[in-house]
């Protein structure tokens, strides 16, 4: 597939993490080392762009340097919303054909989540890596009433890898302002089709200091 770039969102605060979790320790190394890594290993990658919290270049390119991703590599400035973020990494890969956006958050990761998002994506514009939900789910009301049970059937919990064609996220930059937790959901707005395709359960992404544990757990069953 010609013309791929990955966005690598890097630019979160971890307020909920007590810092910003992207530079934490995962097992002797920054998080956010892991997922550069893994998708800059894949072939069809030609560029990557990290987005990163402002005056947080000098920890980046720390980062970057010690993990040597072997392509050509752009910063730009992470913004207050995640969408925010994406879209100053789109201003960088503006000459690239497809896109693939992945939270650094996500150090688990694998090239082959990448490779299916782009096969998929090139048949229908837009892709994302999800797994379908186990549990029971009930909508419940500010009082902890139980006001529905869903049919799980459908529900899908979404993760990253993301793969886009690149004038489709643009546009759905351009034209969705509302507050969304992911691009496809940009996507969706503007009426286009978005496919999920099956991920892992060890796709985590860490929000808060236990997370961080349950990842270094998973990363000694590997080790």
């Amino acid at each position: 597939m010609p013309g791929v770039a990955a966005i690598i969102l890097a630019g979160g605060r971890g307020a909920r993490a007590g810092g910003p979790k992207q530079f934490m320790d995962l097992c002797g190394r920054p998080l956010l080392a892991y997922s550069l890594e893994t998708i800059a290993s894949v072939p069809a990658v030609e560029a990557l762009v990290l987005v990163m919290p402002p005056g947080s270049r000098d920890r980046a390119e720390a980062v970057v340097s010690a993990s040597d991703p072997g392509k050509p590599l752009t910063y730009a400035e992470g913004g207050e919303r995640r969408q925010d973020s994406v879209r100053s990494g789109l201003h960088q890969c503006a000459d690239f054909e497809w896109v693939v956006v992945h939270d650094a958050a996500r150090p688990f990761v694998t090239a082959e989540m990448v490779e299916q998002g782009l096969e998929i994506a090139g048949e229908t514009g837009a892709a994302t890596v999800g797994m379908r939900i186990a549990d029971t789910i009930k909508r419940v009301s500010d009082d902890g009433r139980v006001l529905e049970t869903l049919d799980r059937g459908q529900l899908w919990t979404v993760q990253t890898p993301q793969v886009f064609r690149h004038e489709l996220l643009e546009r759905a930059h351009r034209e969705v302002s509302t507050n969304v937790t992911d691009d496809a959901a940009m996507v969706e707005m503007v009426g286009a089709r978005v496919v999920v395709y099956p991920g892992s359960n060890r796709n985590i992404k860490v929000t808060t200091a236990d997370d961080l544990k349950l990842a270094a757990a998973l990363l000694s069953t590997v080790l």
